[in-house]
């Protein structure tokens, strides 16, 4: 039963000291707010420095792989092209058409 009194009586004399020493209190909490703000602010500003580096980067990448994408279709486009000439040649000399790749069919159970 004697707990709740001496908690009581802790806390009082706890009180009192801090009210007798609220300047010291305060000049101290000022102090530590004041390097808490500091550290807050560079890790801020450290975090948008390697935010702004990643997003230029993966501007750089994705760059990288449209110009990539870019490339590949247009040499499809060249080697469709080129295809297509072959085959227009082959036409127009009939002893070519022989060299074309013919494709295979498969005879289905009706075809027999």
């Amino acid at each position: 039963m004697a707990l709740p009194f001496i908690l009581g009586l802790a806390l009082g004399a706890s009180a009192i000291i801090a009210f007798n020493k609220s300047d010291k209190l305060k000049e101290k909490a000022c102090e530590v707010l004041g390097k808490s703000k500091e550290k807050a602010c560079e890790v801020l500003n450290k975090s948008k420095d390697f935010a702004s580096s990643s997003v230029d980067k993966s501007k750089d990448l994705v760059s990288d792989v449209k110009n990539t994408i870019t490339a590949t279709a247009e040499c499809i486009k060249e080697k469709k092209l080129v295809l297509e000439n072959v085959e227009v040649e082959a036409l127009e000399n009939d002893d070519s058409l022989l060299d074309l790749p013919v494709k295979k069919i498969k005879k289905t159970k009706e075809d027999k």
